[in-house]
């Protein structure tokens, strides 16, 4: 609209709650007309309400024929990768030093993980049942822990 030297007109009208305000929004577009369609001087898209609701068969047909065939050339498609993974993200391009390797090490001594179909067995046999029982500390943290009552719900 800016771009093309128009300045938008708004106005704000109350509505009781967002379904009024939705038919509202439709019922003023249908009286004042859609410049797209030929019938108005509105240069919104659609009908109104949750957005792009129903589209002519003319406006489908128009879209997919400017859609059909087209492709991204090499130097978009790398440009959308690079935006859709940046740099930034996790440890991409990135190695951990040798004192975090020794940290990573220490948390996870002592932490055994099920090797065997039986011992996930076991361990899953062991759980069964069992709830978590959720507290708060004097600290106002919640933390849980597993309770042994099997008859709590």
């Amino acid at each position: 609209m800016k771009t093309n030297g128009v300045e938008p007109h708004i106005e704000q009208i109350e509505a009781l709650d967002e379904q009024h305000a939705i038919f509202l929004e439709v019922c003023l577009i249908e009286l004042l007309g859609r410049k797209d369609l030929g019938r108005g001087t509105l240069l919104n898209l659609t009908d109104g309400g949750d957005g792009r609701k129903t589209w002519s068969d003319e406006q489908r047909k128009h879209h997919a024929a400017k859609l059909t065939g087209r492709t991204h050339t090499e130097e978009t498609k790398a440009r959308m990768r690079a935006a859709a993974r940046p740099a930034s993200a996790g440890m991409t391009d990135k190695k951990h030093t040798e004192e975090t390797k020794l940290k990573i090490g220490a948390a996870h001594a002592g932490v055994q993980k099920p090797k065997t179909a039986s011992h996930r067995t076991k361990l899953s046999q062991a759980q069964t049942g069992k709830r978590r029982e959720y507290y708060v500390t004097s600290d106002n943290v919640t933390k849980w822990r597993w309770s042994n009552d099997r008859t709590s719900v």
